[in-house]
């Protein structure tokens, strides 16, 4: 069971300070534009597990 450092009343109230760095936009247009640029399509292939009822895969694409 986790445990906290703040009571439930608290921790509904709590607002974190979040300072998001200034590139923060430029960093993620890049990241996602760099992922776009590596190509390829995702490659999905059946696996056989005990598991009853469902269907898994294996799913590999580039990126990260």
């Amino acid at each position: 069971m986790p445990r906290f450092d703040l009571p439930l009343s608290d921790l509904r109230d709590y607002r974190p300070e979040v300072r998001v760095p200034a590139d923060f936009d430029a960093f993620w247009a890049t990241t996602i534009a760099g992922a776009r640029e590596a190509g390829g399509a995702p490659v999905v292939t059946p696996v056989t597990t005990p598991l009853r009822g469902i269907e898994a895969f294996d799913v590999t694409f580039p990126g990260f």
